[in-house]
């Protein structure tokens, strides 16, 4: 039989029994959580497009950092009611999503863990995530910051012009870049002889707009979220007909390593202590108390 991993090099967070979870925590290991969606991604993706991929991202930067990092199951659902026009995306509430990763996040802490970094895979819900990471920060004692997959293809400037042939703005869902990376991770998995493209038309090239606009690398001054189908015909911002599994291959090689590096350095950054002012004592505890 194949030994088991040590602790040390053990980098699956649900792959440890509760007392080697003692052992990890005393290791320092820091706890990656990745949080994906379950949502439409045009006729040609399937719906777990999001969470496959931050999900492989995940596992493939801890495996270079094993005595480092322990990943966390992936947190499939999100909130993503503006694609519910389309069958297959399952939406949960905004506060009931953040309430469900504050609550996972704290257990990771309650445990002794105190660098969390969460891992988000779906780019409209980065403000939700990071409210996350503030609420830790500021009711714990523990470090937990964040980042959205697609900022780590922007580490090197230049790398996105290396395979990206869609135009720009208007990649932002089920395009190039989402198509590539599942056809490299899953090829199988995707029915390129179903890829459409669709380009929104509020982009600036089409009605001379110069601040809404989005793209998964560049948005415009104004944010204008809404409902996907009234953006979209098929649920499709993009060109994934331009797709390809060896541009996602690189894609994903590029991801990783720069996550690889993310890592590293949250995972040497020091817990920095508030520090109390008040010269007359408090009457009771903060509102928001450490629960």
């Amino acid at each position: 039989m194949p030994n088991r991993p040590s602790v040390q090099e053990q980098f699956r967070y649900d792959h440890l029994t509760w007392s080697e979870i003692n052992e990890a925590a005393a290791l320092k290991k820091m706890v990656l959580l990745p949080i994906g969606a379950i949502q439409q991604h045009g006729p040609h993706l399937p719906v777990d497009t999001d969470e496959k991929i931050v999900t492989a991202l995940a596992l493939a930067a801890a495996e270079r950092r094993r005595k480092r990092v322990l990943v966390a199951p992936t947190l499939p659902y999100a909130y993503n009611l503006e694609s519910m026009d389309f069958p297959g995306t399952v939406s949960v509430a905004a506060r009931t999503f953040m309430d469900l990763c504050v609550a996972v996040v704290k257990g990771f802490a309650y445990h002794g863990f105190d660098h969390i970094l969460l891992l988000n895979g779906f780019g409209p819900n980065d403000n939700l995530v990071e409210l996350v990471g503030r609420q830790i920060n500021l009711e714990t004692q523990a470090l937990c910051g964040s980042v959205t997959w697609t900022s780590l293809l922007t580490v090197n400037a230049g790398f996105n012009a290396t395979w990206r042939e869609s135009t720009f703005p208007g990649a932002s869902h089920a395009d190039e870049l989402e198509t590539s990376l599942y056809l490299a991770l899953d090829e199988a998995g995707v029915d390129m002889a179903r890829a459409e493209d669709y380009t929104p038309t509020f982009q600036p090239s089409n009605t001379a707009a110069s601040f809404v606009y989005e793209d998964h690398f560049g948005g415009g001054s104004i944010y204008l979220p809404g409902w996907v189908s009234a953006r979209s015909p098929n649920g499709v911002m993009g060109q994934p007909t331009k797709a390809s599994a060896e541009k996602g291959r690189r894609i994903f090689e590029e991801a990783t390593n720069n996550l690889a590096a993310v890592l590293d350095e949250f995972y040497e950054r020091p817990k920095r202590p508030s520090v109390d002012h008040h010269t007359v004592p408090t009457l009771g505890p903060l509102p928001l108390e450490v629960s």
